[in-house]
């Protein structure tokens, strides 16, 4: 407020070139039936001052290249030790929304949200604190959404954690993430660093157990595929292992992608795709290439071409 009204006191009016009449427009006067007609008229023409308001830190909080935030909304939120963190809901120009957490003069992507079935421009937002809901209008929808989102990170305590969620915590009882309410208490929460470290140490585990729990998807035949391995979180290093080599994404957006030119050639191999995020290696899935036993895989239709053929040799010589 201080740099607002400093800018309204000091600047000049955007396309005025004449002195500055008094009372000085924007200012508070005593009696207002008692101004002079030039200064209305300069309030109506010139309403725009010529000195910007610049954020503090002088700089954008955050910005992005490829495409312009539409629509703001901030929400707060106070933590269970009693910090209190404000969450950004920015609208992008395709109708996704990012979930911005703002630390001090920096910021963190919680999530990209697509909410939208069909994607095209969010027409306005409007945000219930209280009952912790976004309503988004679109040109053919109406959305609610809840801020709270944390069964997306149940998966461990490592990933709540990460997430960095101010709405979220690990209830390391109910091993489950959990809303944050005013009668929390013993959860584990890291939003200003996201530290894994502060999870039970117990929790090393998990990648060994996430193997044994999740077993390889069987692939065979022959020709070119794809390994996918959806990304949960687009701050983690995502690679593939195959043996004792770690190789990268083929493909690096939402999915970590993997190409094989020829299953064939890679016959009793076993792929696994794994994240890496500060220090914290999770396993995702795992592929198993079946060995056929031969190059030459008959697929299905081949069978059937092969069975027409030597009925109709049968038949010619008999």
């Amino acid at each position: 407020m201080e740099d607002i009204n400093n800018v309204f006191s000091t600047s000049t009016f955007k396309g005025f070139t004449e002195s500055i009449p008094d009372p000085r427009p924007g200012t508070c006067g005593t009696n207002t039936q008692s101004l002079e007609s030039k200064v209305l008229r300069m309030v109506e023409h010139h309403p725009e001052m010529e000195s910007p308001i610049h954020p503090i830190g002088k700089g954008p909080l955050i910005f992005k290249d490829e495409d312009h935030f539409k629509k703001i909304v901030v929400d707060f939120v106070v933590g269970f030790n009693g910090t209190v963190f404000y969450v950004l809901f920015l609208a992008m120009g395709d109708g996704k929304i990012q979930k911005v957490l703002e630390i001090g003069q920096s910021v963190f992507i919680i999530s990209e949200l697509t909410i939208l079935k069909e994607p095209g421009p969010i027409s306005s937002m409007s945000l219930d604190s209280e009952a912790k809901l976004l309503y988004v209008t679109a040109a053919k929808e109406v959305v609610r959404i809840p801020l709270m989102q944390c069964e997306k990170y149940n998966e461990s305590c490592e990933s709540c954690v990460m997430a960095r969620d101010p709405y979220c915590a690990w209830d390391d009882r109910e091993k489950n993430c959990v809303p944050v309410t005013s009668r929390s208490s013993n959860l584990i929460q890291d939003p200003e660093n996201g530290d894994h470290k502060k999870c039970p140490s117990e929790r090393v585990a998990f990648y060994r157990s996430s193997q044994r729990e999740n077993p390889a998807l069987v692939l065979e035949g022959h020709g070119s595929v794809y390994l996918s391995c959806p990304k949960q979180s687009h701050h983690a290093h995502y690679s593939w292992k195959m043996q004792d080599q770690t190789m990268d994404c083929s493909s690096n957006e939402d999915e970590c992608l993997f190409f094989i030119s020829n299953l064939a050639e890679r016959g009793g191999s076993s792929y696994q795709c794994v994240s890496n995020e500060r220090g914290h290696e999770q396993f995702h899935t795992s592929y198993l290439i079946k060995d056929s036993g031969s190059l030459m895989y008959l697929t299905r239709c081949s069978i059937a071409v092969y069975c027409i053929f030597m009925t109709a040799v049968a038949l010619l010589l008999h």
